[in-house]
């Protein structure tokens, strides 16, 4: 379900006068730490209005925490296990098996801490990368709980919890993360009792959906539009053709008075993500205001989309940076001899097969390629700079090179103007569009005829080389893409 399907069904619960006592079931809950955050958002809000609010978990991982964090009561199912010992990934390195098939991955980076390409590129895990992965979860964590800590009594601790991990629902109840402990059909028995003293065994609860029902002031005011643009998932050509026409269309509607970039991206092709920034940009100088607001990540060609923005909005936990790039092919020359198979090449000129996979780069092809990523940071740096008016030296040397921040620390850096949502950056584009703060705005997400929403992601090494083209791509580790659920 996206952010605007989650705001929306908060909307019509909120305005929709039968629901007094609300159960959330997190049943199977998958959500990530961004969308994780907007439900607490909405339990708040309900709660500001006076409705009761029951959290009903069949499993207890920080991201569920998160979301049910501002709710009135937290129930646990029996046979519920206690995931909560931490943050851990761990990388595999290829490197020995393809020199043991004789496949040669040629890449070459701009940035110590750009550690994407480690696994096909080393033995092991680089100085650089471990202390930035170690810094990020350390941050990662402190963020993720940090709502679901104020909720304990005094004393108690999270981390306490963790140290010694004990893994039933009986264990979180005695430590005080829940409240009590039922089977579903039991809570809703048990909120008329504990809120209303009411005893009423066989009370049942009734499914809710949304529904058609308008539920703005009819009045004859024209609402201002606003509209959204998602950019999720690996950024490939397909999301720059679609996001370009979709940008274009709201610089030419004339419907729009403001534009958010929703971004939940690791990165992916530096040229698309260029175009997209570039086009931003000259949407912005059009008169249009542009706000980004970032979900779970805003890495790499994420965060160089980011800036085209005239404000950056993130959540703490969001994943913020990764400046740099990296480049290559693979070169299976060996692997082909080895299968007794042999490739015959003709060609003009001498580096016309440059980035063919059926020989190894020359020193003068490295060369220049090592020259065209050097030149690509170099621009990412001031794309960075001009955004924060963070010094581009600065960039470079302290926030570059690859380096990731969770959102928080992001924001003391100065990579991302404000912490907050969907709402928060809503509020933002109103402010910056001089709509009034009291005026209704019409939210139009951006759809276009075919899905530019891309979520590939590189789970194996087959994957991975089968997928790399020749482009010049960046993007954040893949093994961390899962903590994020």
């Amino acid at each position: 379900m996206s952010v605007w399907a989650v705001r929306n069904h908060f909307e019509q619960i909120l305005h929709d006068p039968s629901t007094g006592i609300i159960i959330f079931d997190f049943s199977g809950y998958s959500g990530g730490a961004a969308i994780s955050k907007e439900i607490q958002r909405g339990i708040k809000v309900l709660r500001e209005s006076g409705r009761k609010v029951i959290a009903y978990l069949d499993d207890v991982r920080p991201t569920v925490l998160l979301a049910s964090a501002s709710a009135d009561r937290i129930v646990i199912e029996p046979s519920a296990r206690v995931n909560l010992r931490g943050l851990a990934g761990t990388s595999l390195y290829y490197k020995g098996f393809l020199d043991w098939i004789g496949v040669d991955v040629q890449f070459l980076r701009h940035g110590d801490y750009k550690a994407a390409v480690e696994p096909y590129t080393m033995d092991s895990m680089s100085v650089e990368a471990r202390s930035d992965r170690e810094s990020l979860y350390n941050e990662w964590w402190s963020v993720l709980v940090e709502d679901f800590q104020k909720r304990l009594p005094a004393g108690l601790q999270v981390d306490d919890f963790v140290k010694d991990p004990l893994l039933t629902a009986k264990s979180a109840k005695a430590r005080q993360w829940v409240d009590t402990i039922l089977y579903i059909d039991q809570v809703p028995a048990y909120a008329l009792k504990e809120f209303f003293a009411l005893d009423i065994p066989q009370a049942k609860a009734v499914s809710w959906a949304p529904t058609d029902r308008k539920i703005l002031a009819d009045d004859w005011t024209p609402r201002s539009k606003v509209a959204i643009l998602n950019i999720e998932g690996t950024i490939d050509k397909n999301t720059e053709v679609q996001s370009l026409a979709l940008i274009e269309s709201v610089m030419q509607g004339q419907e729009y008075e403001a534009l958010i970039v929703r971004i939940n991206s690791p990165g992916g092709d530096a040229q698309a993500s260029e175009k997209i920034w570039r086009a931003l940009r000259v949407l912005s100088e059009s008169g249009i205001p542009v706000v980004a607001s970032i979900g779970d990540m805003a890495a790499s060609g994420g965060y160089y989309i980011a800036c085209g923005a005239d404000q950056i909005i993130a959540e703490k936990s969001s994943i913020v940076g990764s400046i740099g790039i990296f480049g290559g092919k693979v070169n299976a020359s060996a692997l082909l001899e080895k299968l007794k198979l042999r490739a015959e090449t003709v060609k003009t000129h001498e580096h016309a097969d440059a980035e063919s996979f059926t020989r190894s780069f020359s020193e003068v092809e490295k060369k220049a390629l090592q020259e065209y990523m050097d030149d690509f940071y170099l621009r990412f740096t001031k794309v960075v700079s001009d955004a924060t008016k963070i010094p581009q030296e600065k960039v470079d040397q302290e926030y570059g090179g690859g380096r990731v921040f969770v959102g928080k620390k992001a924001m003391s850096l100065g990579l991302v103007h404000s912490l907050g949502g969907l709402d928060d950056a809503i509020s933002a584009v109103k402010k910056m569009a001089k709509i009034s703060v009291s005026k209704q705005v019409e939210i139009v997400p951006l759809v276009s005829k075919s899905s530019y929403i891309n979520r590939v992601s590189f789970k194996s090494l087959a994957e991975f080389v089968s997928s790399f083209d020749g482009d010049f791509i960046w993007a954040l580790e893949s093994d961390l893409w899962p903590l994020l659920q």
